[in-house]
């Protein structure tokens, strides 16, 4: 652990410092968005693919795209900011486990954004943890999800009662800003336009090409696929 790191952890929480560098990261990657002229290289360009908040998954054939630097990555982005890709110049959108991180309104926007760039004929794929799955779990008092859910985000500290999962799943350190339900999820793609808003389960898709679902999330993610016309 770094010096500084350390004396953080001793003024504040793990949480909160993490919290805080990774909006010092973000906000400076979205200032070097205003700047950078290599954005415009998909300016004019048609029939793209976009895999926002790609990670360590980048796919051949596709834009990735992420905040942070990742093997294979073509774009560094803030989401945040409207994205450098012309009005109609999209033909499918995957992202998966994005929206979560993103504070409410900026995930409107983000959405609205992606209803922008889309061809008549887009189509979207969007994967979120599931909230009303983890509710519904803990209702019922559903030993076994849990049990399965114990390491998600791999704690510090074992979440050893249902609360503390649910606690991590809707927050994960700071890191996490909205937790999503299908009710929600699709009321804001209908406010934009989306048509055609239908759920999925992982590893099931309209087209294959659009099914670049992370088998690791399976067991909690609510997916999603919407046209934009």
């Amino acid at each position: 652990m770094k010096p500084t790191t350390s004396l953080a952890y001793k003024l504040l929480s793990p949480s909160t410092w993490n919290r805080i560098v990774g909006d010092w990261q973000l906000s400076r990657r979205r200032l070097v968005n205003h700047r950078r002229r290599g954005a415009a290289s998909f300016r004019g360009q048609r029939g793209l693919r976009l895999h926002l908040g790609c990670g360590g998954r980048a796919r051949p054939d596709w834009v990735n795209i992420d905040a942070y630097e990742q093997p294979g990555l073509d774009l560094r982005w803030d989401l945040r900011d409207p994205l450098p890709v012309d009005p109609g110049a999209v033909d499918l959108v995957y992202t998966e486990h994005v929206l979560e991180h993103l504070d409410f309104d900026d995930a409107k926007a983000l959405i609205r954004n992606l209803f922008q760039v889309l061809s008549p004929r887009g189509r979207i794929r969007l994967g979120v943890p599931d909230a009303e799955l983890y509710l519904r779990a803990y209702a019922r008092r559903d030993g076994t999800f849990f049990d399965a859910a114990r390491n998600i985000g791999n704690p510090t500290d074992p979440l050893d009662t249902r609360i503390k999962v649910i606690n991590q799943m809707f927050r994960m350190g700071g890191a996490h800003r909205f937790a999503w339900d299908f009710e929600t999820l699709a009321k804001e793609l209908s406010a934009v336009g989306f048509r055609n808003i239908r759920r999925y389960a992982s590893g099931e898709s309209s087209l294959p090409d659009l099914c670049l679902d992370d088998p690791e999330h399976a067991f909690e993610t609510l997916y999603l696929e919407a046209d934009r016309n």
